[in-house]
């Protein structure tokens, strides 16, 4: 993976994610996938971006609503499910002729939402060998970078966000459930130090 001219090292990204993404069990899981978002826009340099978490007892994917508060179920057609179902990366290089994007349920959220997607990257992430846990998309690249494509480099630093986000809300989760001085001990033993 090389750096493009001007974007963020990986070391940069991956010490912004650590320190944004909370461990400690206290930030709901709407709170983590928005800092999540956020972190993928401003790394790839896209319009928008969405996270969404694996929820294995259903085998759903689960994102959050444009509210960054609602919690909602994703559509059996969507691209991401597709994506995670063929452990596949998915371009989008003209949304709006792509009748693959128009007719999966990324389309008809651009259609309600009265809103263009140019383009979109969908990156299905696994944190072991065979066991996926989410997938990550984003969407129309800045104009001003690259020609307003993604990169291969923006499918490695999308990967990577996505395992790093997908192992920071495992944690999370795990940490929840602990008493509070086990959670102590395991926010100090990753480095971190929560109130």
């Amino acid at each position: 993976m090389s750096a493009e001219a001007g974007q963020p090292t990986i070391r940069s990204f991956i010490s912004d994610l650590a320190n944004r993404i909370d461990c400690s069990g206290k930030a709901t899981v709407a709170e983590n996938l928005a800092t999540a978002r956020y972190i993928v826009t401003t790394v790839l340099k896209c319009e928008r971006a969405s996270v969404m978490l694996l929820k294995p007892e259903s085998e759903a994917l689960v994102a959050l609503a444009d509210d960054n508060q609602t919690l909602f179920t994703v559509a059996g057609d969507s691209l991401a499910a597709r994506a995670l179902r063929e452990n596949e990366v998915l371009r989008t290089k003209d949304a709006a002729n792509d009748a693959d994007y128009q007719a999966a349920a990324e389309g008809a959220a651009d259609k309600e939402a009265n809103r263009v997607t140019r383009n979109a990257l969908t990156v299905p992430v696994r944190l072991a060998a065979d066991e996926a846990t989410a997938v990550v998309q984003a969407f129309n690249k800045d104009e001003y970078t690259n020609g307003g494509k993604f990169s291969e480099f923006d499918e490695d630093k999308l990967r990577l966000l996505g395992q790093l986000c997908s192992a920071n809300m495992l944690m999370a989760d795990i940490a929840a459930q602990l008493p509070t001085d086990e959670q102590r001990v395991l926010a100090t033993t990753f480095g971190r130090k929560f109130a």
